[in-house]
């Protein structure tokens, strides 16, 4: 029996493949092809059921296929022919509208799907199998059917058919057509004579509770919101269009709001024929080739689901709600039916075929809505009807990560604007499918906020695009650069996107994500969590590429303005994402209550509170004022100062811990340097942009160590490294500043990303930072303070390989290149004592053993960075990129105390961390002055400096003083505070290697200061004048502080002490002029008096001795050399030691396979 079926169901398929193959002559393969649905009785012999199928299925192909035959008897006549190709376009109008309910008509597109009804007799029989051939057959007779319907109705053609002869006919049979839908029974009268068929009527829902109403609240506001922008964006066909976005609309609220199969089918298939005839809005040919490929795709997904279907209905399951049990199998086709609407590899070929050729206003939903619907299916594989089998969790990951790879790694190649938008959504599909696959609540719920943020946002993404695209006229992202410097308004809302479906807060998907890696680690599935943190780094890549192209190139080419409407919508969407962002615990909440509403069960997670302390409003609202009103440099720098300075007395408001310490250093520090930066920005554009942008990083740094939650403190460290100090960065747009700014971007995103592994794990065990107290030492917890300290020494620049990847670029203002040197960086240390102390304050001695090695690499990563960074000091030339790699160094000194979790290596780590402050921001902005006097970095090009800019000459030389731990200066007193912790800790060689650190520092700042300040000056630099008030004071406040902490430790260490007795520690012996360690007593202020005294003796010794006696230079006998060639360069500096340096280096980045330079770029 069943090889006589398959011999019927081959000659069908054979007369549809030959149909096909013959489809330019329309007349004849259309015959064949309506002949061959006759043999459909074939089925017959598998019982009365197939029989009432089979005559049910003959009859809907009569009545389409003759209305079919009817409409291109008309066109044949029209054009007295037969051929396709003659044909096109013939039907534009209301007559291939007919054609085309006639063809989707043929397709099954009905109540009562009588194919269904074929596919559900096979499986009661048990020859599922033959399934297979049913969908063969269909998915053929689509290709063909489409390529009549595209050609015939699309296609751009000459003339169109305007007046019908038959009408009578023609009308009989579309009002036939139309019984199909209104009065379905006719239809059952002959097929129930051989077999019950149960009459099914059109059900519309309106129940927007749990799941399903979360999917059709944002299939209705994003269709809005379509509806709103492509008001005056739709130029041409507006009937049309927008009949079929109200179609779309509502096919995709009822997909979600279905309960039974038949229905939500035919919403499913009206969705996909709606999409398809908007895709092919504009009749290019190439618009009408990716239609085919999607409605094909997507047709052939529905013929699987119709085939999965027909195993419930095989045991009288109707509804999704009556499904209690899932086959593995049964399960794969419908992820493989869903997975091609969601766009999941390898069925994601439609998607960057079909959105850069449909409008924007449908590419927009296409990704953000459209590949929803799969997704909605997959979840109700997965909880809906609870089939949790572990082989389809591990498939559902590996095919998520696939596709997550694949997507996100096109993006870094693709130049259309639109094809790139669309390899990023088959990436964050991806991200979805993944988190789906680990099959938990707190997964679901993850996913669910993902998706919401997603659809916000893509739509965003693309309806941006389409902005731009109106205006410049091309998709190329080469015709889009620079459109941003132009055109800010217009562009403005695409760079919210870039950064929001980066995972960047203030913005939703940040939140999503977080909760997607917490998720992963709640399932202790590392790969999935790592997977999807490389992933996102790879897509953060390809869209950072996007927002350099449109904002940061320069281009010649001149745009068109575009407003109206369609902006205000871009701009809503753009609020929206920001509103998700900052309110998660609201979405969570409704997440939440629609997960248990829907599957009964609760929802696990941690606390996501933002904390919003009252120095960061402060600062939030000064960036405003400084945005909108800080048109000159002078006035951004004063209003940023003010603002500054407000915040810093809120925090001295506050009960003194840790927190409020370190926030009031931050505060003190931002108002020095933006004073500084009103004069040094003059010379530069866009002062608001500036000083707004470091505004909103300062507001970062101080939100992480005002933060009490875990939740809140990220949330800071991520704005504090994000987008607003990249902008600052990129701030003189040039390709140097730009190449180099992303590269610190992309390493901050990727550590920040280690970080988030490492604190989901954590927050298992609670929200709040006293968890690091209570938390069990376990290898789960073990692994999560290995993996922060990894993330903090990392922000710290810490990893002595590739040093230069891991500092922010030497182009940028020095006004914020010092703040992130002497300020940002301590936040790595910072978070390191937070973690370190209270982890030491909540355990016992056996337990701290564990912490104990993980502190010991960081203390020996610190130490062997040292070394590094004073030797790539001794390398280097350039200014700037001398001081970078010294912050390195010198911030190596204070992870090497914090780590030693013991007393004195917190004191003496944390005095450091406030030591560094003064003197590295000291250094900066006294190579800042130089720089801004002469325009120079390159210490080759410099000489004399100190005869025109004393002042300047001298604050340097007291951050030198302190930099190397000369007596009497600040240095001194911390680098001798962290020698003799290193020594009571018993790591004896390390204290070895940070006194030999000092020396080569001083060595650095040696050839520093005689190859700029001393030495022959050039003849250009003689009218050089020194800097005014707004430079030099914060330098001379910096200066002095340096000097008072090196004789007055006692300021520092007093505070220092207090935050020891509230971790539990012993506190510092120290007094008003004194330290006292181990044993020993440093009297800083004797120690500094005798130093002062013998300072006079030799000032007055040199004073009263005038016997001073001048000779000529030796030249050996060279007679043709100028006063600049006799100039010692600082590469003629320790040329023996730089040689043997280079050697280790060369040997390294053999070993290692690196490239590029490590000093120089």
């Amino acid at each position: 029996m069943e090889a006589v079926v398959f011999l019927f169901l081959l000659a069908i398929l054979a007369l549809k493949v030959f149909a096909l193959i013959n489809v330019n002559d329309v007349k004849k393969s259309f015959i064949v092809a309506s002949t061959a649905e006759v043999l459909y009785l074939g089925i017959a012999f598998l019982g009365s059921s197939a029989l009432s199928a089979a005559i049910l299925h003959i009859e809907y192909q009569a009545v389409f296929r003759i209305l079919a035959f009817l409409m291109l008897y008309e066109f044949f006549n029209f054009k007295n022919s037969t051929n396709l190709q003659d044909l096109k376009g013939v039907g534009f109008n209301k007559w291939g509208a007919v054609f085309g309910f006639a063809v989707f008509g043929s397709l099954g597109v009905s109540l009562i799907t009588s194919k269904q009804l074929i596919l559900n007799s096979f499986t009661c029989s048990g020859m599922f199998e033959l399934g297979y051939m049913i969908v063969a057959i269909n998915i053929i007779q689509a290709v063909y059917l489409i390529t009549l319907f595209e050609k015939i109705v699309f296609a751009k053609g000459e003339n169109v058919l305007d007046k019908v002869k038959n009408i009578l006919p023609v009308g009989i049979f579309t009002l036939a057509g139309v019984a199909v839908f209104v009065l379905p029974q006719v239809y059952l009268i002959i097929p129930k004579l051989f077999s019950n068929i149960n009459s099914f009527h059109l059900a519309f829902g309106f129940d927007y509770h749990g799941i399903r109403g979360i999917f059709a609240l944002i299939f209705a506001f994003i269709i809005t919101m379509v509806f709103l922008y492509s008001f005056d964006y739709i130029k041409t066909y507006k009937t049309f269009y927008y009949s079929a976005l109200a179609v779309l609309g509502v096919a995709l609220i009822e997909v979600a709001m279905s309960e039974s199969f038949e229905s939500f089918y035919l919403f499913w298939e009206l969705m996909t024929i709606s999409s398809y005839l908007l895709i092919m809005h504009s009749r290019s040919d190439e618009s009408i080739s990716a239609a085919k490929l999607y409605f094909v795709m997507c047709i052939a997904g529905a013929y699987l689901l119709q085939l999965a279907f027909s195993n419930f209905y095989a045991f009288g399951i109707e509804s999704f709600s009556e499904v209690k049990n899932l086959s593995l199998s049964t399960a794969i086709l419908l992820m493989l039916g869903f997975g091609v609407k969601a766009g999941m590899v390898p069925m994601h070929k439609w998607l960057p075929v079909a959105h850069p050729e449909a409008p924007s206003s449908i590419s927009a939903p296409l990704s953000g809505i459209l590949t929803k619907a799969g997704i909605f299916g997959i979840i109700a594989i997965v909880y809906i009807f609870n089939f949790h089998a572990l082989v389809f969790s591990y498939l559902l990951i590996g095919i998520g990560l696939v596709t997550l790879f694949y997507g996100e790694i096109k993006t870094l190649f693709e130049k259309d604007l639109k094809r790139l938008l669309a390899y990023s959504t088959i990436g964050q599909i991806g991200e979805i499918i993944t988190v789906l696959g680990l099959m938990s609540t707190a997964a679901l719920s993850g996913a669910l906020y993902h998706i919401i943020n997603h659809a916000v946002v893509k739509d965003l993404l693309f309806l941006s695009a389409g902005l731009l695209i109106m205006s410049a006229g091309s998709r190329n992202l080469d015709d889009l650069k620079g459109i941003g410097k132009k055109l800010p308004i217009l562009a403005f809302p695409l760079g919210i996107g870039i950064f929001a479906i980066s995972a960047f807060p203030p913005f939703g998907n940040f939140n999503s994500k977080f909760l997607m890696i917490f998720a992963a680690t709640d399932t202790h599935n590392y790969l999935a969590a790592f997977g999807l943190i490389a992933g996102a780094v790879i897509g953060f890549i390809g869209m950072l590429r996007v927002f350099k192209y449109i904002f940061l190139y320069n281009s010649s080419k001149e745009f068109k303005n575009v407003g109206g409407l369609k902006l205000g919508v871009v701009y809503l969407l753009a609020f929206i994402s920001f509103l998700l962002g900052i309110f998660p615990n609201a979405v969570l909440g409704f997440i939440n209550q629609a997960i248990s509403a829907t599957i009964h069960a609760n929802v696990i997670q941690p606390e996501f509170a933002l904390h919003i302390p009252l120095s960061v409003t402060i600062m939030i609202i000064g960036a405003a004022v400084v945005f909108f009103f800080g048109k000159t440099s002078k006035n951004a720098g004063i209003l940023a100062a003010s603002f500054s300075f407000l915040a810093f007395l809120s925090v001295l408001r506050n009960s003194f811990g840790i927190s409020e310490f370190f926030a009031a250093l931050v505060l003190f520090m931002a108002v020095l340097n933006f004073l500084y930066a009103a004069r040094y920005m003059d010379h530069s554009h866009k002062p608001y942009r500036f000083f707004a942008n470091f505004m909103i990083m300062i507001i970062g740094i101080i939100g992480v160590s005002l933060s009490d939650s875990i939740y809140s403190m990220f949330f800071y460290w991520e704005i504090m490294g994000g987008w607003a100090l990249y902008i600052a960065l990129v701030h003189e747009e040039d390709s140097y500043s730009i190449t180099e700014a992303s590269k610190y971007l992309i390493y901050n995103f990727a550590g920040a990303g280690v970080i988030m592994i490492g604190l989901s794990i954590v927050m298992h065990y609670g929200s709040y930072f006293d968890v690091f107290e209570m938390m069990p030492l376990t290898s789960y917890t073990i692994f999560a303070v290995a993996l922060l300290t990894v993330g903090f020494l990392a922000k710290a620049a810490q990893f002595p390989v590739r040093i230069d990847y891991q500092m922010h670029p030497k182009p940028a203002p020095t006004p914020i290149s010092g703040y992130i040197s002497s300020v940002m960086l301590k936040t790595g240390p910072f978070m390191l004592i937070m973690m370190f102390y209270l982890i030491a304050a909540g355990m016992s001695l056996t337990k701290m053993l564990a912490i104990d090695s993980i502190a010991h690499f960081a203390a020996v990563v610190g130490v062997i960075t040292i070394i590094m960074g004073a030797s790539f000091g001794l390398l280097t030339n350039s200014m700037k990129r001398l001081l970078i790699f010294l912050t390195v160094a010198e911030i190596g000194y204070i992870v090497a105390g914090v780590s030693l979790v013991t007393s004195e290596g917190l004191a003496g780590g944390m005095l450091h961390l406030i030591n560094h402050m003064f003197f590295k921001d000291l250094l900066f902005l006294s190579a800042g002055a130089i720089f801004y006097k002469t325009g120079i970095d390159s210490l080759d090009k410099l000489g004399g400096i100190a005869r025109k800019m004393p002042i300047t000459f001298a604050v340097f030389m007291v951050a030198v003083f302190a930099t190397a731990g000369v007596p009497m200066f600040s240095g001194f007193v911390s680098k001798w505070m962290i020698y003799h912790a290193l020594m009571a800790k018993g790591y004896v060689f390390l204290a070895i290697l940070t006194i030999l650190g000092s020396v080569m520092i001083l060595l650095v700042f040696v050839k520093f200061m005689h190859s700029a300040y001393f030495g022959k000056m050039d003849k250009s630099f003689e009218k050089i004048e020194k800097v005014d008030l707004f430079m030099s004071v914060p330098m001379i406040i910096l200066a002095v502080l340096n000097i008072i902490l090196g004789i007055f430790p006692y300021l520092a260490l007093k505070p220092i002490n207090m935050i020891l007795e509230t971790f539990g520690f012993n506190t510092i012996c120290i007094s008003a002029t004194s330290v006292c360690m181990g044993g020993d007593n440093l009297n800083l202020f004797t120690l500094a008096a005798y130093l002062i005294a013998a300072l006079v003796i030799g000032y007055l010794m040199f004073l009263y001795n005038k016997k001073t006696r001048k000779t000529h230079i030796f030249l050996s006998g060279v007679r043709d050399l100028s006063e600049k060639d006799l100039h010692i360069k600082s590469h003629n500096f320790y040329e023996s030691v730089i040689e043997l340096i280079e050697k280790i280096i060369r040997i390294t980045k053999k070993v290692f396979g690196l490239k590029g330079g490590y000093v120089e770029r």
